[in-house]
């Protein structure tokens, strides 16, 4: 349409120059008003790229993770929870920071057993909270103990300060996934992973059925040890509670 309506506009350019020649256009006639309507090509839409989590000024990614530990285990003692708080719940509370909140801990997260989990980076993060004196993590039996460091409160305080007005987000956050048993806190972070994975694939409205077999069925064998109503039921909490994700966020391999 672009390309004919040029070469119609020519054509008419090129009439009224032989009508000049020829005398047919006198100075007194009155002109003639040419307008030629030309379209501009649409703009293509592109896909924007995800938002990643973003790193917070003044703190580094590591000991940022390890405040976030330091913060949940406190939360967990006050309320009496710590029989709930070890690894599995510390890494769904790490990944819910990250993919619904936006801010980096500098996990790449995989699916897991027990959930969206970056293991190894959570060692590295233990260890320089080792270091650093901030606290140790020891498994005793089944559960793991957390014994604080003499710079447990500094970190805290760290943290706090570059979090600044976000800080309420995280606590929001921490003061919700605190009255969770385990498994409940283990089904919200798959659940929420899964339904950002198939927002990230293009999939702007995806269907229960499918975050739950995505969540189930195709994360990992053990998930299908928790009865399906269960992941079901999150759904609905999710959205009853404002925790629909956006589509933001790493996808979780």
């Amino acid at each position: 349409m672009y390309t004919r309506k040029l070469a119609l506009l020519g054509e008419l350019k090129q009439s009224l120059l032989q009508k000049a020649f020829r005398g047919e256009l006198t100075a007194g006639a009155a002109p003639l008003a040419i307008k030629a309507t030309v379209e501009t090509p649409t703009a293509i839409d592109v896909e924007p790229a995800p938002l990643l989590p973003a790193p917070i000024e003044g703190i580094h990614p590591t000991d940022m993770h390890a405040a976030i530990l330091a913060m949940a285990f406190r939360n967990h003692d006050n309320a009496g929870k710590l029989r709930h708080f070890g690894h599995v719940k510390g890494e769904k509370i790490a990944h819910l920071v990250e993919s619904h909140l936006g801010l980096s801990l500098g996990r790449s997260p995989k699916k897991n057993a027990a959930g969206p989990n970056d293991f190894p980076h959570l060692k590295k993060v233990e260890h320089r909270a080792r270091m650093k004196k901030y606290f140790t993590v020891k498994k005793v039996g089944e559960r793991y103990e957390f014994d604080l460091g003499p710079n447990f409160q500094e970190l805290i305080n760290q943290a706090k300060a570059a979090l600044g007005e976000r800080l309420d987000e995280v606590n929001a956050l921490l003061d919700l996934v605190t009255t969770m048993t385990t498994q409940q806190a283990e089904i919200f972070a798959t659940v929420y992973a899964a339904w950002n994975n198939l927002l990230l694939a293009g999939n702007p409205a995806p269907l229960d059925e499918a975050i739950v077999r995505e969540a189930r069925e195709d994360w990992h064998g053990d998930k299908l040890e928790i009865e399906r109503p269960k992941f079901f039921k999150a759904i609905g909490w999710m959205r009853e509670k404002g925790l629909v994700p956006k589509g933001t966020g790493q996808k979780v391999e």
